[in-house]
């Protein structure tokens, strides 16, 4: 007798779950009282996702149970619910029976609904022993009765496994050649030459198209971005143009190309959210999607890895699969693998796919016959490489983050710091945190840094309480010149509370330095509050900037600490200790591949794993306007258009450039102290404590000036330079022409703390109160 098949097909109804079990020694028809309601069990995939991410980051919180408990209690549940019954009986007896006769028992799970598609079955407690999980100990599988079964396919070693690393220019970069180094010394430890794995040298579709109908594959192995549209109902992976942009390729016209390699067995997506489905259900994912295409197996992955982990996980399995074994016990004793490696619950990360019940993929030859089995094909594209574990450079953050918080605990502190080499990209540098606070309820209302899937929920439309004109109706100018009416008020939200510091990011979400110690993220579209992120202590944040994309926000605490927060976990994925004891200014790179932090006297520029590349001490500048004044303090920073330059403005009255080696390449001399700054594509502009707004061109010219009345504290350009908004000490706000002329200059009731042009022209504000405002003005429509 072969191995055994468990299955259990979960039909999801109402709040009910309707479960045929099938097995070798009996059916059963169960309808069990669903184990979660709809919110209920999205809170509680929340939760676990969240306990994974904190157990790879080595963060225990108080708000939470610890990490392992969290998953535990979940597939306890799962448990109890399933496993009940006559299918209780038909489990204890198939696994009795594969003792007995010395074979193994898999579990085949065919999740049917848009709620049972998302449930991360891994970790279903094994019933027998209320202390582990069922897929550590069985090979567990999703198996959706789509193909009749694919024979193995006789090879000779080596496994031909084709490796694609996607780059687009605009999608983070990953970290390409250590990801590749690291598993090319792990299989190259294997006894004999079992796995051969070569890269493809582009990442366009028709490379790959050329590559897949040109050779007998047996595996493709991709490493890149992935997601999910929801319009398409359907993953999809991103690939690049022909002018090296993302292009999203759905995953049924991926299956399409891959069909026609008939030597292909294996599909392994190593790209978050490859696992993920829709409203849809389990057809809407990449992975389900491959299999309908004639794909028998798919690994695919349900939540971010870390490289440690996927690197762990990738050489176990292709061992395992070279050396013949059946692919879901590859799977089973890769996550082994995973799970004595490490210390975080990410075995349960990857998820196999099967569209049969086959699962021996290949058939390697005994030595007596390997002679008589065809050899493998040569290729032309690029040289022999291994492909690399783990997708992004988040995983490399977590487990430098988690290494530092170690040391820190080793040494009995709270955090600890570190630093590497000026230019060493793998060296770790900064601080780690041990535990988060308890958080309130939410408000009702030439390196990547940073990555690109969105945060969950699609905001809705803003309401527009409060609509209407304020602030003084008709005002002059300070010249006497014509009167400027106030803009209009379009929309507002409630404040979430008092804060120091606001930013206005991708897709206007606003991130807020609360009093409190919580940093905010508010979505002014639907109101809510989308994440809450605090240090342990709940130390303040003095400032917050945005990355490129909606899933990253750093901000600054004393004592020259700078956290980037995931803001989907809630946890920091990187912590940074700056030569400041304060930073009071920092900002990405507009491709997310660097981040500046500067204070007092210094610069500091770090790379996407945290290492620091650039050390910037300013020197005093001693002929500013004839007076004597050097730097105490810098006020802002800001990356150039083309993120070759940075920039930065001090209370020296001085703004300067430097080049990508640190050097000085312009100088912005003012009479006072500066405030802040802002850039656009052919300007920036610099706020002045004396009252006044420069705006100079990229080569040092001034362009015009503005004059505000009282200290300029924020600055803020349109998209494309056309309109400047500025925000005064004295509350006032004003709107201003690409030449100066001002278009609207409103008196407000409370500070501001950030603004922004949105897309369609208006401006979004946040006053020190935490509310939430737009406006419109007489500037829509007039020319630039």
């Amino acid at each position: 007798m072969g191995d055994i098949s468990f299955r259990l097909d979960v039909v999801e109804s109402d709040d009910t779950w309707v479960v045929f079990c099938d097995s070798p020694f009996g059916r059963t028809v169960q309808k069990l009282p669903a184990p979660f309601s709809g919110p209920e069990l999205e809170r509680r995939l929340t939760a676990v996702e969240k306990s994974l991410v904190r157990s790879s980051a080595h963060l225990v919180t108080r708000r939470a149970a610890a990490p392992e408990r969290t998953a535990q209690d979940f597939g306890a549940e799962l448990s109890r619910a399933l496993l009940t019954g006559r299918i209780r009986i038909l489990f204890a007896r198939c696994r009795e029976k594969a003792r007995e006769q010395g074979v193994d028992l898999r579990v085949l799970v065919n999740p049917d609904g848009p709620g049972v598609s998302r449930i991360p079955w891994e970790f279903v407690i094994d019933p027998d022993r209320d202390d582990d999980y069922l897929a550590l100990r069985l090979p567990v599988a999703r198996s959706p009765h789509l193909m009749e079964p694919v024979a193995p396919l006789p090879f000779a070693p080596p496994l031909r496994v084709l490796g694609i690393l996607s780059r687009p220019a605009d999608l983070p970069a990953l970290d390409a050649e250590r990801e590749r180094a690291d598993l090319t010394r792990a299989l190259n430890r294997l006894s004999t030459d079992m796995v051969e794995i070569q890269w493809l040298p582009g990442d366009r579709w028709s490379d790959l198209a050329e590559a897949i109908r040109s050779r007998p594959w047996h595996v493709l192995h991709f490493v890149g971005h992935g997601g999910f549209d929801e319009d398409q109902e359907s993953g999809y992976l991103e690939l690049s143009d022909d002018q090296g942009h993302a292009r999203p390729i759905l995953a049924t016209d991926l299956g399409r190309l891959l069909a026609a390699n008939h030597d292909l067995r294996l599909v392994v997506l190593n790209a978050c959210e490859s696992a993920v489905t829709g409203a849809g259900g389990f057809f809407s994912s990449t992975a389900a999607k491959l299999m309908r295409e004639g794909v028998p197996a798919v690994v695919a992955m349900q939540y971010e890895i870390t490289d440690a982990a996927a690197l762990a996980f990738s050489s176990s399995f292709y061992e395992g699969l070279a050396r013949g074994l059946p692919v879901d016990q590859a799977v089973r004793l890769a996550r082994e693998s995973v799970k004595m490696t490490m210390t975080s619950l990410e075995w349960a990360t990857p998820v196999l796919f099967l569209a049969s019940e086959e699962t021996h993929l290949f058939s390697p030859p005994s030595r007596s016959d390997e002679r008589g089995v065809v050899p493998a094909a040569t290729g032309t594209y690029g040289g022999s490489g291994m492909v690399q574990a783990g997708a992004d450079w988040l995983g490399a953050t977590r487990m430098r983050l988690a290494q530092t918080l170690r040391a820190g605990e080793a040494s009995g502190s709270r955090t600890a710091t570190g630093s590497g080499p000026s230019a060493g990209r793998d060296s770790p540098s900064g601080a780690g945190t041990a535990a988060a606070p308890s958080l309130p309820p939410r408000p009702a209302a030439a390196r990547d840094w940073v990555d690109g899937p969105d945060l969950r929920g699609r905001p809705e439309a803003m309401g527009q309480t409060g609509a209407g004109r304020l602030g003084t109706p008709d005002v002059r100018e300070p010249d006497g010149g014509a009167s400027v009416p106030a803009a209009d008020r379009i929309g507002a939200l409630q404040g979430v509370g008092s804060c120091s510091h606001a930013a206005v990011g991708p897709r206007d979400l606003v991130a807020l330095a609360c009093s409190d110690g919580v940093v905010r993220i508010v979505s002014p579209r639907s109101g809510r509050c989308l994440a809450q992120c605090a240090l342990p202590g709940r130390e303040p944040a003095r400032r917050v900037a945005w990355g490129p994309w909606p899933r990253h926000v750093a901000s600054t605490h004393d004592g020259g600490l700078v956290v980037v927060w995931d803001l989907e976990t809630e946890v920091p994925v990187r912590v940074l200790r700056a030569a400041s004891r304060r930073v009071e200014a920092v900002a990405f790179s507009g491709d997310g591949r660097w981040l500046a932090a500067a204070g007092e006297r210094r610069l500091r520029v770090y790379d996407s794993n945290g290492a620091q590349v650039r050390d910037l001490p300013v020197p005093p500048d001693a002929s500013v306007h004839g007076e004597s004044r050097g730097l105490r303090e810098i006020s802002a920073v800001a990356f150039s258009p083309d993120d070759r330059h940075v920039c930065m403005a001090g209370d020296d009255g001085m703004a300067r450039q430097f080049d990508v080696q640190g050097r000085v390449t312009a100088v912005w001399r003012h009479p006072t102290a500066l405030r802040c700054m802002d850039v656009a594509p052919d300007r920036l502009v610099t706020g002045s404590a004396a009252g006044r707004a420069s705006v100079w061109g990229w080569s040092g010219a001034l362009l015009h000036r503005t004059e505000q009345g009282a200290s300029v504290d924020l600055v803020a350009f349109a998209a494309d330079g056309g309109l400047l908004a500025t925000a005064g000490a004295d509350r006032t706000l004003c709107v201003w022409g690409r030449h100066g002329q001002a278009f609207s200059r409103t008196t407000l009731s409370r500070s501001l703390k950030g603004l922004r042009f949105r897309v369609d022209g208006s401006l979004l504000t946040v006053d020190s109160a935490g509310r939430l405002e737009i406006w419109r003005s007489s500037s829509e429509g007039s020319p630039a």
